[in-house]
């Protein structure tokens, strides 16, 4: 009977530990495809893992018996960043699903620790970022086309102004966009 005991806590610890061993990959996994929610709940849970496993269940019994454990928790640990890098990237991404950037801005808020407040700056600072970007691509264009006020033919203010409402329109649009977006991510709807 302390035979069998003692067998079923090695096999616990040991499967801790293995589930520690296969995170790296399974993270790798999660972000290639896209699934960045999975990977930051698969580091957290990991973390706590972790944390039983070198802090609360026979620290020392633990390391001695699998030394690659802390060194395998670093490999780990570089995931944190790589989460909320890919998922921040992500909402930069224009004309995803609604659903594809609530699951970037759950894996940030998840992965960072942010509250829904800093959740939703974040949500609105990448799209002031889509609308610099969309401005600047067109300021940028212009200018190598010579944009001027000087002395130029009515062509080329009509041309212009078409170009310039054109440019307004699409702001107007990723706005639009932005706001229906915030209610649906951010608004509880009771119905």
């Amino acid at each position: 009977d302390q035979e069998k005991k003692k067998r079923e806590k090695i096999y616990g610890v040991g499967s801790r530990v293995k589930y520690v061993v296969d995170t790296p990959e399974r993270i790798w996994g999660f972000l290639d495809e896209h699934m960045y929610l999975e990977g930051a709940q698969r580091y957290l849970r990991a973390q706590e893992v972790q944390t039983l496993l070198t802090e609360r269940e026979g620290k020392g019994e633990n390391l001695s018996r699998f030394p690659l454990l802390l060194h395998q928790w670093s490999l780990v640990e570089t995931f944190r960043g790589q989460i909320s890098q890919r998922s921040r990237d992500r909402l930069l991404e224009q004309g995803l699903d609604v659903q594809e950037y609530a699951i970037a801005l759950a894996a940030v808020a998840v992965i960072d620790e942010l509250n829904p407040s800093q959740t939703m700056s974040l949500y609105f600072e990448t799209r002031r970022a889509w609308l610099r970007g969309h401005l600047r691509t067109f300021m940028s264009f212009k200018k190598g086309q010579g944009f001027t006020s000087g002395n130029i033919s009515d062509n080329k203010v009509d041309s212009d102004v078409g170009s310039i409402a054109l440019v307004l329109s699409k702001a107007a649009n990723i706005i639009q966009l932005s706001l229906c977006q915030a209610g649906q991510l951010f608004l509880e709807v009771n119905g």
